[in-house]
């Protein structure tokens, strides 16, 4: 789940409907997607320009990437054999 105002993500145990853990982040995440064939989230925090990559077996921040300047149109998307990021000026 993701906390925009708190600059973090929220892991939420769905069995016990209860967050788990809190992961800071050094942006606002406003998108979060999830291959099926990974174990990680992708969440983006378009403030810093950042898509960051966070491991769901430990739910640390495992890699992150700064693909651009502060932008509102951050979008994004995953393909089976692919993962990017797409900038939108």
């Amino acid at each position: 789940m993701a906390n925009s105002g708190g600059r973090a993500v929220a892991a939420v145990d769905l069995n016990a409907f209860a967050v788990k853990k809190h992961i800071a982040l050094d942006g606002s995440p406003t998108q979060i997607v999830s291959p099926a064939q990974r174990p990680v989230i992708f969440v983006l925090t378009p403030d810093t320009g950042t898509v960051h990559e966070i491991s769901t077996a430990n739910l640390t921040v495992t890699r992150k990437v700064t693909v651009g300047a502060q932008s509102d149109g951050f979008q994004l998307a995953l393909r089976v054999t692919a993962r990017f990021a797409v900038l939108i000026s």
